[in-house]
């Protein structure tokens, strides 16, 4: 938003400057009559004040309407249920930070071409060429402030695609898991009629065989947590490993049922998923994923290892299975670079449990069903968070939604502000070179040579703003990146670059056209 509002004050900045430049034999002849500078330099920053003055009003404007927009969709960005006092509307802070960058806007885009009135020259700008012609030195200040402009529009929109590029991503995760068709449900089981541990694994069981009953149940799996959702992260203890000179190791704890990885199509690599072996009495057992497996045995094979988990048995389990990577959080965090290890319920059975039903129709067709099953089983059962797993990915990714919207908003509009800015700025140079244009064409020059040369004009100072903007752009890119904030896309890049090129031509194109048209006898009367 900074880099945008900077791009903005340069724009008006440039475009009164050239204006200044316009002006500067009147601003001379009026300084030679007796005007003092203090009016000229007033009257220069009362025209910046004003244009920054009334856009602030018009954005105050637009920034009631889309906060308004935004307020109608809070319950759809957000992956929760939202209060009823949230609700986002300007207030006084709100107009105040508006005045104070009305403010600032207008010392930023005023000072330019202040300084361009207070500093000039009266004998110099009355000797000094036509009407509106550049000196050396204003129009090579012209060019750095074009070449600044693209500098800023290219770096602004590398760091716009790479965060939209990383929006679209998470749309896009493989979860390693099958996602579609499940519906969820969480249970909490009550601690007095369930306080045994067998107990628990004995509701497992029948909960499991009435769900199995239904004929559009073509899966059913207990667990506490599922694929795309955040696990516990905890300590794990490697028993090769030396952790006496600090080092820690952690992973992903899922507990699972015997169902979980054929439920969700997980892939096993190596070894076996949990079964009737796996039971209260009987060793601990763990199936770790492949990047957990990798982790930490990359010289063997992981199976038969053993490693303990910061809870609260302090046993060690053994490793008798590897499956595929499982992603429990989102694909730019540190989450989906983290190892999973799975441990079986019927050995560590759990008070809070989440059952996942799949089935090949709507998720949401099971729902009456389960309730009639749970109804049965136990009355003062209450299940909660009753909604497709499809459906709860894309609830917690919503909220980027609003935020890819933010980004593709700022995008526009730093592409909006290079165009009229370049544009603007191109335009009055060529403009103030009408002179030199029809002396060209008088002189025999032909048209495709002048179009060249301000092409060439152009492409010069594309070529500067792209090789300072780009590696900037790529640096703060760089730096999103290691924050999970941002992706780099090449094509997103390679458009960048063409969307400035375009600008340049366009911005060249139209002036000079516009230049040819003109006959060289009326621009030489002109002058």
């Amino acid at each position: 938003m900074a880099l945008i509002l900077l791009l903005a004050c340069v724009n008006v900045s440039n475009l009164l400057y050239s204006r200044a430049i316009e002006r500067s034999k009147e601003t001379a002849i009026r300084m030679a009559v007796g005007a003092p500078r203090q009016r000229l330099i007033t009257q220069t920053m009362l025209e910046s004040f004003v244009i920054c003055v009334a856009a602030t009003a018009i954005s105050v404007v637009i920034a009631a309407i889309w906060l308004a927009s935004v307020n109608g969709r809070l319950d759809t960005l957000l992956a929760f249920e939202t209060p009823f006092w949230w609700r986002m509307n300007l207030s006084t802070f709100s107009i105040v930070t508006a005045i104070l960058l009305a403010v600032i806007t207008t010392l930023l885009t005023g000072m330019l071409p202040a300084w361009k009135t207070s500093t000039g020259n009266m004998n110099q700008m009355l000797r000094d060429g036509t009407q509106g012609a550049q000196s050396q030195s204003s129009s090579r200040l012209s060019t750095l402030i074009v070449i600044f402009e693209i500098f800023l529009t290219c770096a602004l929109l590398i760091v716009a695609s790479g965060m939209i590029n990383a929006i679209m991503q998470q749309y896009d995760t493989d979860y390693g898991a099958r996602v579609e068709g499940v519906l969820q449900v969480e249970l909490r089981l009550e601690d007095q009629q369930y306080a045994s541990e067998q107990a628990k694994i004995q509701f497992y069981g029948e909960l499991k065989s009435q769900l199995r009953s239904e004929p559009d149940v073509q899966g059913v799996t207990l667990a506490s947590y599922l694929p795309s959702e955040y696990a516990w992260y905890a300590n794990v203890f490697i028993d090769t490993r030396d952790y006496t000179t600090g080092n820690q190791d952690f992973a992903n704890v899922v507990t699972v049922d015997r169902d979980y990885f054929d439920t969700f199509e997980i892939s096993l690599l190596e070894g076996r998923g949990f079964d009737t072996r796996d039971r209260l009495d009987s060793p601990l057992v763990a199936v770790v994923t492949k990047k957990f497996a990798d982790s930490h045995w990359p010289e063997g094979e992981a199976l038969g290892r053993r490693f303990k988990i910061k809870d609260q048995t302090g046993d060690f389990y053994t490793v008798v299975g590897v499956v595929d990577q499982v992603l429990h959080g989102q694909e730019l965090d540190e989450f989906a670079r983290r190892g999973t290890v799975y441990r079986s319920i019927y050995q560590q059975p759990r008070q809070y449990i989440k059952v996942a039903l799949h089935t090949e129709q709507s998720p949401y067709a099971l729902g009456t069903p389960l309730m009639e099953k749970l109804a049965k089983l136990d009355r003062k059962l209450v299940p909660y968070n009753v909604i497709a797993l499809q459906d709860a990915i894309d609830k917690r990714l919503a909220h980027l939604s609003f935020v890819n919207e933010l980004f593709m908003v700022f995008a526009g509009i730093s592409l909006i502000l290079a165009f009229t800015g370049i544009y603007g700025v191109m335009s009055r140079a060529i403009v103030q070179k009408r002179h030199e244009i029809a002396i060209k064409r008088a002189v025999g020059a032909n048209e495709r040579d002048i179009v060249r040369y301000y092409l060439i004009y152009g492409a010069k100072r594309l070529l500067w703003g792209v090789v300072t903007g780009l590696p900037i752009g790529l640096l703060l890119l760089s730096f999103l990146q290691r924050t999970g904030l941002a992706s780099l896309s090449v094509p997103a890049i390679i458009l960048v670059q063409i969307a400035l090129i375009a600008i340049i031509l366009t911005a060249v194109a139209i002036p000079v056209s516009r230049a040819l048209q003109e006959q060289p006898v009326a621009a030489l009367r002109g002058e």
